[in-house]
């Protein structure tokens, strides 16, 4: 007995609060800026993945863990050679100073004419000879230098970090 109501229909559709402020809508495909393939310098026993697909890594993060048993002991061998060399030095420095002041007292001898050439020879020879192995001696501490800075670095390469801040998408491990 009333009058009828005008009812008015339309189409319902769920917006979402960050639809109402889009200003363009399109398809398409994400690519990405950068992408890397990571993977280990050295062969080995894989002991640690730390991450997953999907995982997101800052720039330095660890990402796998290489089993470091024989990087540390060459590097454990090569401590060990550059501290025998630099002992090995100590000792031709002590000779070549007894031999340097044993070849002045015989030299001193001989500008008297109170010892034989030979002697004053032989000792101006060794002398001469322990200055070379010093030298050589010299040589040798910088390749175990060398040689531990190598060792290290082959530890290093034992533990393998991202590159970049990146998102992992897939892992070949």
């Amino acid at each position: 007995l009333r009058p009828a109501v005008a009812v008015r229909t339309t189409l319902v559709q769920e917006v979402l609060p960050s639809q109402a402020l889009t200003l363009l809508s399109a398809s398409g495909y994400v690519v990405a800026d950068r992408k890397s393939a990571v993977a280990s310098r050295l062969t080995g026993r894989l002991v640690e993945l730390s991450v997953e697909e999907g995982s997101r890594l800052r720039r330095g993060e660890v990402i796998a863990r290489l089993d470091r048993r024989e990087a540390e002991a060459a590097c454990e061998r090569a401590r060990r050679q550059l501290e025998a060399e630099m002992r090995r030095r100590v000792q031709l420095e002590a000779e070549l100073t007894e031999a340097e002041r044993d070849y002045g007292r015989k030299r001193a001898l001989g500008a008297r004419g109170t010892i034989a050439q030979g002697t004053l020879d032989q000792a101006e020879a060794r002398s001469r000879a322990l200055s070379a192995a010093v030298e050589a001696s010299s040589a040798s501490i910088l390749a175990a230098r060398a040689a531990l800075r190598e060792a290290e670095i082959v530890l290093e390469d034992t533990v393998i970090r991202a590159p970049f801040d990146a998102v992992v998408l897939t892992k070949n491990a």
